[in-house]
C-alpha cells in the first residue's frame, strides 16, 4: 500500500504513526498539491493523506483511512468497537482543532481591506472550545498501553517539543500547532500542558513537530 502524503501534514503523520504502531508496512509518497503529480489520478479532492491500495482502490480521508487500517492487523483495533463512537468524535474535535486554526491562519495574512476580524474572532473562539473540550476530556486521552486512534489524533496535532511562546519563525511562515499553543496560553486552557503522549514511534524528528505547515489538509 501506499500512502500519498506530504512532510507537513499532521492528518498524513496521524495516519503513518497508526500503521507503524499496528506493525503496518506502507510506503509513504510526498506528492505535490497543484495538480502536476499523481494525486489527482487517486483522489478528486486534491487532498492528502490518500493511501493507494494494492488492488487499485484508493481511501481518504484521514479518518477512513484510520478506520481501514483495522482491516490490516490483528492487534487492539486504532477505534474499538466498544468504544467506537467517542473515539471517532474525539478525532473529529482534534481535526476540526487544527482546520480552524488553518482558516483563523488563513484570514490574518489576506490584505487588510479583505480580511475580516468577526471571522478571526469565530476561529479564535472555535479553536478555545475545542482545546477546553480537550481539557475536559484528558482522563480519556492518557495513554493506556495501546494507543488508539483518537490518542494518535490529538498529540500529532497539539503537542510539540520546546517553548510555544518564544519560538522564533521566519516572517512567511506559520506552524499551526504553534498558533494553537498560542491561542492555549492566551486563554488559560490547559490541554498543551498534558503529555498525554510522546509517541515513540513518530519517524520524523522533533523538529517536524515545530516545522512550518504550508497548506495542511484533512
Amino acid at each position: 500500500m501506499k500512502l500519498l502524503s506530504d512532510a507537513t501534514t499532521p492528518f498524513g503523520r496521524k495516519v503513518l504513526v497508526a500503521a507503524i504502531e499496528r506493525t503496518i508496512v506502507l510506503e509513504e509518497s510526498f506528492v505535490p498539491l497543484d495538480g502536476t503529480g499523481p494525486l489527482d489520478q487517486w483522489n478528486p479532492l486534491r487532498q492528502i493523506p490518500t493511501l493507494v491500495l494494492d488492488d487499485g482502490r484508493a481511501i481518504y480521508d484521514s479518518d477512513v483511512i484510520m478506520d481501514y487500517l483495522d482491516t490490516c492487523h490483528r492487534a487492539e483495533p486504532l477505534i474499538p468497537k466498544a468504544d467506537r463512537f467517542d473515539v471517532l468524535t474525539r478525532m473529529a474535535l482534534g481535526n476540526g482543532l487544527i482546520e480552524a486554526t488553518l482558516l483563523r491562519r488563513l484570514e490574518t495574512v489576506r490584505a487588510a481591506g479583505e480580511r475580516s476580524p468577526s471571522f478571526i474572532e469565530k476561529m479564535e473562539q472555535r479553536i478555545e472550545r475545542a482545546l477546553r473540550a480537550l481539557d475536559a476530556q484528558v482522563q480519556s486521552l492518557a495513554d493506556s498501553g495501546t494507543l488508539r486512534a483518537d490518542q494518535i489524533t490529538a498529540p500529532s496535532i497539539t503537542l510539540v517539543q520546546g517553548d510555544l511562546a518564544t519560538h522564533a519563525f521566519a516572517d512567511q511562515s506559520f506552524d499551526l500547532v504553534y498558533s494553537i499553543g498560542v491561542l492555549a496560553e492566551r486563554r488559560e486552557t490547559s490541554f498543551l500542558s498534558h503529555a498525554i503522549w510522546s509517541a515513540p514511534s513518530d519517524p520524523r524528528p522533533p523538529a517536524f513537530k515545530l516545522s512550518t505547515l504550508t497548506r495542511p489538509t484533512k
